[in-house]
């Protein structure tokens, strides 16, 4: 798989982001921090997790909501058949254009009583969940 270098391009990381550049602006200039951060609720907000989905599974489900890699894959290799100016174009179109992804962390899952692997899953992925 081939991705353009995205990091951060999430909604979450943009708002972290700059939430960082306002702190540590009123840090240098000795200002008070006064705004409030606010994150826009997310589409999904919480995921009922069955018993019958093993571990593997559930990453396999939540990565597919996600982030599809294979889309990214398949635009960034597009570029490859053009000519190198188109490519360098393309390929920065690729990045500003990106489109608007939440992180999974916007999400708690709801997982069965006493599900250990499911609840290692989320631990990992640090997501937040509940059991019930």
């Amino acid at each position: 798989l081939a991705t353009p270098h995205i990091a951060g391009y999430s909604q979450d990381g943009k708002i972290r982001g700059t939430e960082m550049i306002y702190q540590a602006f009123c840090r240098h200039f000795a200002l008070e921090q006064g705004l409030p951060v606010q994150y826009p609720l997310a589409e999904i907000t919480g995921l009922a997790v069955s018993e019958l989905l093993s571990a593997e599974q559930l990453l396999q489900r939540l990565t597919g909501l996600f982030y599809e890699p294979l889309i990214d894959d398949a635009a960034l290799r597009a570029t490859l058949l053009l000519e190198p100016e188109a490519r360098k174009l393309a390929f920065d179109r690729l990045r500003k254009k990106y489109p608007v992804r939440r992180e999974m962390q916007t999400t708690c899952l709801h997982l069965p009583v006493g599900s250990t692997e499911l609840q290692q899953v989320a631990q990992a992925l640090e997501l937040p969940w509940q059991e019930g």
